[in-house]
């Protein structure tokens, strides 16, 4: 702002509008739809139940009803 008269140049007009492009270029975000979210969290949880399963089976034994199953 070189004016005497303090109105910025068509120059600084020009990088002002650029920056301020560039700000809401940059700051531009899209949250994640409600079921992908939600779908994590449900595989999440599916994932800790069966760590915490084959934990508990190791120490306790597989049980017979189980085994059952299979046979």
């Amino acid at each position: 702002m070189q004016d005497s008269n303090d109105k910025p140049t068509t120059e600084e007009l020009a990088r002002m509008q650029q920056y301020q492009q560039e700000q809401e270029a940059k700051n531009h975000y899209t949250p994640r739809p409600k079921w992908q979210i939600i779908g994590a969290w449900v595989l999440i949880a599916i994932m800790v139940a069966g760590i915490v399963n084959v934990c508990y089976w190791q120490i306790n034994g597989i049980p017979d009803w189980l085994l059952a199953l299979g046979a």
